[in-house]
């Protein structure tokens, strides 16, 4: 699990918003901003101000309608769901429905998926996000990964189109979390993980460092306010379990501690005509292929493991 705060999603805010409340306003009236702002006062006031409020929640504001929502009486839950349903305006945003007039653009999720400069997969950072073009044909578009919904469009219909419910997670950590309801990091908060939780390797015998066998990776949870957020995450999409399987990588990792210890870069740096941090930090990347600043773990796999290896495991 990883903050993508820095990564430039939150740039494209405005677009989102603007494309899709000028759609409804115009052509989708069944979704116009008067209408959808009835059903906000009929069921969120004082927690939800306007159609475009909703549409922009921070992740902390998200978590509060839930909540909220969560506490009613089942049959006020199931009366919200039937009457403020918003998945068909995410059905839009997939299918590249919006037109954004002011800068002269089809709205979608192609269009977002394209120009986002997240790389690595939010809540697992072990696979690869990003999307290219296929051939030609009617649907080129070809992704890594799945918009998921942290809070799911079934349980929260009116967040499927929230910008800050949506995340571009790995295709195997959207299947695994599907539609489970549970407190869910939202990796759009500002939060350093480093301070939430860290991998921890424990070898079990002399000679792990060639033999996979004796290594043992385990993960330890720090006492924060999102600890129970991050056990359920973590829990959820088994990711433990999923990096127990890459020894592999993990014996890589201590290698090239061992043959390149943090003296020995520091000296390399020194004869770089950069600045010693900038070229310190650039030769840790280059050589361990990660991102060692949490702000940045979303641009390449495994930069929180290799991190928190070199960090926590003596050479």
């Amino acid at each position: 699990m990883i903050s993508v705060h820095y990564s430039n999603y939150k740039s494209f805010l405005e677009t989102h918003s603007e494309s899709i409340l000028d759609y409804c306003n115009t052509i989708a009236k069944k979704y116009s901003t008067k209408n959808i702002d009835s059903l906000i006062k009929n069921y969120f006031n004082g927690f939800i101000s306007d159609f475009e409020d909703l549409l922009k929640a921070s992740p902390e504001k998200l978590y509060k309608i839930k909540t909220y929502f969560d506490a009613l009486p089942l049959a006020d839950r199931e009366l919200i769901n039937k009457d403020f349903d918003l998945e068909t305006l995410y059905n839009y945003f997939i299918n590249g429905i919006y037109e954004n007039k002011k800068l002269g653009i089809k709205y979608s999720s192609s269009y977002l998926a394209d120009n986002l400069d997240i790389f690595a997969c939010p809540y697992c950072n072990e696979n690869f996000t990003y999307s290219f073009r296929y051939k030609a044909g009617v649907n080129p578009v070809r992704r890594t990964f799945d918009w998921d919904h942290i809070y799911s469009k079934t349980d929260y219909p009116f967040l499927a189109i929230s910008f800050f419910n949506l995340v571009p997670c790995c295709k195997v950590c959207n299947f695994i979390k599907s539609d489970q309801n549970i407190d869910f990091f939202n990796p759009h908060q500002n939060i350093n993980v480093n301070d939430s939780y860290f991998f921890l390797l424990n070898p079990t015998g002399a000679g792990f460092i060639t033999d996979t066998s004796k290594l043992e990776l385990n993960l330890v949870l720090i006492k924060t306010k999102y600890k129970d957020e991050f056990k359920n995450s973590i829990s959820t999409i088994g990711l433990l379990d999923r990096y127990r399987t890459h020894k592999e990588i993990i014996k890589d990792i201590l290698n090239k501690q061992r043959m390149y210890p943090l003296t020995y870069i520091k000296a390399i740096s020194q004869q770089l005509p950069l600045s010693n941090s900038s070229s310190l930090s650039q030769l840790r990347t280059t050589l361990y292929g990660t991102n060692f600043n949490h702000q940045y773990y979303y641009k390449r796999p495994f930069s929180k493991l290799t991190f928190d290896i070199l960090n926590y495991t003596k050479p």
